[in-house]
């Protein structure tokens, strides 16, 4: 594992959201390393929801590495095992600037998955390109980075006829606050429009961060910086851009770019240096 590069010691929040009825409750953990929680009589009570966060605290505020929520369902402590079970996830960064007075965004994004393996697990590639999403004009109130997200479910519904089984994380680093009313369309995601189901928002930093997620997702904050340096230079790009269904105020192209190689060391469980676990 890579050393964890923030200047604190890391903390480890488990929450539950339980139903209503239960008390006197305490804590187990199966085999697999996932939490229960039992009430008063030993039965197991299911919760509503989870979330996962790994942060350390700052003066200001904590900073946050990971947040994942889950539906219907508890959580490890390593976190790994919810993200294997996923059909596919996505690692998603975006950049936005001005060029020749234009706010120009470019997003990027790659597919994967975690499998099982001896010894833990390795993340694969599920297509066989990245994707360099490339927006002009998005108004300054919108985020960019959600209209990327917007179009990558709405995309993935018209083209995938399974796409509905079962959820797809979407891995950013921004709006961290507003994940879960987006993801349980509570809020718009961007304008008027919500997250279609079956999709989730969650989040990893690439600042900091020694967990598999954070590694992954400093390759997409990497690549979205590199291609727009090179969108900036002229040394990339050039595709005729149409105004987005989702905004047509928005000139829009996709840049698909082929996966010549991927590697990916096997990762093991890992779990922060302290451990929380709330419900309520």
């Amino acid at each position: 594992m890579k050393k964890n590069n923030s200047p604190e010691p890391v903390k480890m929040t488990i929450s539950y959201e339980l139903p209503d009825g239960h008390s006197e409750l305490k804590l187990g953990k199966d085999e697999f390393g996932s939490l229960k929680i039992l009430d008063e009589n030993g039965n197991e009570v299911k919760p509503l929801k989870s979330t996962r966060s790994t942060y350390y605290d700052r003066a200001t505020k904590p900073k946050y590495q990971t947040v994942f929520h889950h539906d219907n369902n508890y959580t490890t402590i390593g976190g790994l095992k919810e993200l294997a079970e996923l059909q596919s996830f996505f690692v998603i960064d975006t950049n936005t600037d001005f060029i020749a007075n234009k706010r120009v965004s470019i997003s990027f994004l790659m597919r994967l998955k975690l499998v099982v393996v001896d010894g833990g697990y390795k993340a694969i590639p599920v297509d066989k390109n990245v994707f360099i999403f490339e927006f002009i004009g998005v108004p300054k109130e919108e985020n960019p980075e959600m209209l990327a997200i917007l179009k990558l479910a709405n995309d993935i519904l018209a083209e995938e006829s399974d796409s509905h089984n079962s959820p797809i994380w979407l891995i950013n680093d921004s709006d961290l606050g507003n994940h879960l009313d987006f993801s349980t369309q509570k809020s718009p995601i961007y304008g008027t429009q919500f997250l279609p189901n079956p999709f989730r928002i969650s989040y990893a930093s690439s600042d900091t961060g020694a967990e598999a997620i954070n590694q992954l997702f400093k390759i997409a904050d990497g690549k979205a910086k590199d291609y727009f340096k090179r969108i900036k230079n002229g040394s990339f790009g050039g595709n005729h851009l149409i105004p987005l269904k989702e905004d047509n105020r928005v000139l829009f192209t996709c840049h698909p770019l082929p996966i010549e190689k991927f590697e990916s060391c096997i990762i093991k469980e890992s779990t922060a240096i302290l451990g929380e676990i709330r419900y309520s």
